[in-house]
């Protein structure tokens, strides 16, 4: 199962937005997008960041790791400020949506899955 927090940070990485990751890469002429996900497991999870490179991100790959590693660590360290709370707050609105609209299956069936993801939230 997932925790917010990994729709969070995956979301932030994949933002395009000024500030983000991507708009680094790309005015530094090293990539054309930028995607992020993540898979979550019952004990940890595992992110995974896709950068299409231009030639010059493939020529300095070195750097492009440097950048994404920065941008971690701003995240980790300061938050991102305003657009950080924004992606928190369209996130939450996806989830109530999604939530809202959700078409229901069977109340035991529904019931047991929340019951084992309890321990996540």
């Amino acid at each position: 199962s997932r925790a917010p927090v990994l729709d969070y940070v995956t979301h932030l990485l994949a933002h395009e937005g000024e500030g983000s990751l991507y708009a680094c890469l790309q005015a530094e002429g090293l990539a054309t997008a930028v995607s992020a996900g993540a898979e979550g497991l019952r004990d940890f999870a595992i992110a995974q960041v896709r950068i299409d490179l231009t030639p010059l991100g493939e020529e300095r790959v070195e750097v492009v790791l440097c950048r994404v590693f920065e941008y971690l660590a701003m995240l980790a360290e300061e938050g991102a400020g305003a657009a950080a709370r924004e992606a928190w707050a369209e996130l939450a609105m996806e989830r109530a949506l999604r939530w809202r609209f959700a078409e229901r299956g069977d109340a035991a069936a529904e019931a047991r899955s929340w019951a084992a993801r309890m321990h996540v939230y």
